[in-house]
């Protein structure tokens, strides 16, 4: 974040700026790779927060991620 109106803009705000920054990063994906983007789409339509939770951790173990080991690296705990 290089520009300080947007650190400002997240101090004062914290769930707008992460709401506009995270919908900048899908239509960004969606010009990027449409078919990706319509795939991810079906995949949470209509699931709660824990059903898509459990989504994301079955498709990391399918390709052999552990997430949680990734998110602590960050400081995240799941």
């Amino acid at each position: 974040m290089t520009n300080p109106f947007q650190a400002i803009q997240a101090l004062s705000n914290p769930q707008q700026f992460l709401t506009q920054q995270l919908q900048g990063r899908m239509n960004q994906m969606a010009r990027q790779n449409p078919q990706a983007f319509q795939k991810m789409q079906e995949m949470t339509s209509g699931k709660s927060e824990g059903d898509m939770k459990q989504t994301c951790l079955n498709l990391a173990r399918e390709r052999g991620i552990d997430i949680n080991q990734f998110a602590s690296q960050f400081g995240i705990k799941l």
